[in-house]
């Protein structure tokens, strides 16, 4: 009896540090990630919200010069009150593209798309970082929001995916030789789709 009381004083003892590390590492963990959801949250709600919702018509489109306008406008006025929530590689991004504001889409349309791949990025960082909803893989390829057309490829793989895993399984039960041709037929498909529109 003796034995086991002097082995459960010194596990206690060896144990005893370990869980205070524990408690003390995960109070910083949580800390930590509550500040970045609260940050987070601020900057989506007074920067990057506003300028989501005015680019996503537009998000990897052409856009007009008077739209590009109305969005360079607002950009200006949510860095005026919020600067420091806004990145320097955008902030310069817009303003190298305001100086083709007279000019065709073409002549803008790389800055264009590199300012939706900014404000895209970090929308979606933000709203996972303070809990928000995202948008889902199907919102984004029935909205065409890929910077390319390999990307909305992966994106429509990723929708598909179960069920193909499905349809694959019963079709290699009833056919195996099969399988391999109707891959090839679905790839050309999708490649098909996605390069024409």
């Amino acid at each position: 009896m003796d034995f086991l009381l002097s082995a459960y004083e010194e596990l206690k003892q060896l144990l005893d540090p370990g869980i205070a590390l524990f408690i003390g590492i995960l109070s910083i963990l949580i800390t930590k990630n509550s500040y970045k959801s609260s940050v987070a949250r601020e900057r989506l709600e007074l920067v990057y919200h506003p300028l989501f919702l005015s680019i996503e018509p537009y998000l990897y489109k052409e856009i007009g010069a008077e739209d590009l306008k109305k969005f360079i406008i607002l950009f200006e006025e949510l860095e005026l009150k919020h600067s420091l929530y806004i990145y320097p590689s955008l902030r310069y991004w817009v303003k190298d593209i305001k100086k083709h504001t007279n000019y065709s889409f073409k002549k803008y349309e790389n800055d264009w798309i590199i300012i939706c791949n900014y404000i895209s990025k970090e929308y979606d960082k933000l709203c996972k970082l303070a809990y928000m909803p995202l948008r889902s893989t199907a919102y984004r390829v029935n909205n065409r929001q890929y910077k390319d057309n390999f990307s909305l490829f992966l994106g429509v793989i990723k929708l598909i995916w179960p069920n193909l895993v499905f349809i694959t399984i019963l079709v290699f039960m009833t056919s195996p030789k099969l399988v391999p041709i109707g891959y090839l037929l679905l790839f050309a498909w999708l490649i098909n789709t996605s390069f024409n529109h």
